[in-house]
């Protein structure tokens, strides 16, 4: 068993493709078909269903993913044993919610690359349980999460980044609000988001009771809709700074006593950090402190 078998192993698992797989790796992809079949061989089991085109890991797949993983991540920690931490290389990657990724990781991620050259950097896109689940199985090494408590990810270390500003906002005065009622609709993100109940507590508080809502997975997608007219929305006020500078959107200051939106750092207790992570961990921070100056 060899470590170039387990990352093709780990790629085709990433990408669900063996093609893509191969072209990320610089593999011809019967490398990888060949890499994949001596694991199988080697484990006596086959690590994939190959379902017309599509691939289905099999249990003994599942199972062995999980392992391999493990031994991936061994052996870099023992490869980087020698290596200065202020020359990290190898890839990492990264996770953060939308809003975030489009709002706060870009710089981030310039600032890290422009000192770090040699790290290569993967993204992941998702909301906090399913980021959580990304670090728990291993597929994400660090991540930003947005969310409301430090303590509610169990296996996690988590270190308080930024307490987020969050607004209210609706179409301005001369947008007049779409549909029959003069209740407006509440835009919702998707289910899984820490502040999603907080819209919902001040809605209650104002006695706001919405004649409809709807539920978008994109922040950009509820800022457009807000911006015609067809409801109002609680969001980061990083992500509509634009709208408002330009009067694109009327907005209002949110809080509620005791309860803060925060960016936090968040990787897993038992995961070993690389220099490429701990390089990656330490711009994040500079970069928040920086903000919060």
């Amino acid at each position: 068993m060899e470590i170039r078998q387990l990352h093709s192993f780990v790629k085709v698992v990433e990408y669900e493709s063996f093609s893509k797989a191969a072209s990320s790796l610089d593999y011809a992809q019967s490398t990888i078909t060949s890499h994949i079949k001596q694991l199988e061989e080697e484990l006596g089991a086959p690590l994939f269903d190959r379902l017309g085109k599509k691939i289905r890991l099999t249990e003994v797949g599942e199972h062995f993913l999980q392992k391999a993983r493990q031994m991936l991540e061994l052996y870099e920690e023992s490869r980087h044993i020698a290596i200065p931490s202020q020359n990290p290389e190898g890839t990492l990657t990264i996770g953060a919610p939308e809003s975030l990724a489009v709002y706060r990781l870009p710089q981030i991620m310039q600032a890290f690359r422009r000192s770090y050259p040699h790290v290569y950097l993967t993204l992941k896109v998702g909301d906090c349980p399913d980021l959580n689940e990304y670090i728990q199985n291993g597929e994400v090494d660090v991540a930003i999460l947005l969310d409301i408590d430090l303590n509610t990810y169990e296996d996690l270390e988590t270190e308080l980044l930024l307490k987020e500003q969050m607004v209210m906002v609706e179409a301005p005065e001369d947008i007049p609000l779409q549909g029959e009622s003069s209740e407006p609709t509440a835009l919702y993100t998707e289910k899984g988001c820490s502040y999603r109940l907080l819209f919902d507590d001040y809605l209650l508080h104002h006695q706001i009771t919405p004649h409809h809502s709807m539920e978008f997975w994109s922040v950009e997608a509820i800022k457009q809709c807000v911006k015609c007219g067809l409801g109002i929305a609680l969001l980061p006020a990083i992500t509509v700074e634009e709208e408002i500078e330009h009067g694109k959107l009327k907005v209002q200051e949110w809080s509620k006593p005791g309860v803060d939106v925060m960016s936090i750092l968040a990787s897993h207790k038992s995961k070993w950090k690389s220099p490429a992570m701990k390089a990656f961990m330490e711009t994040t921070r500079e970069y928040f402190q920086g903000v919060n100056d």
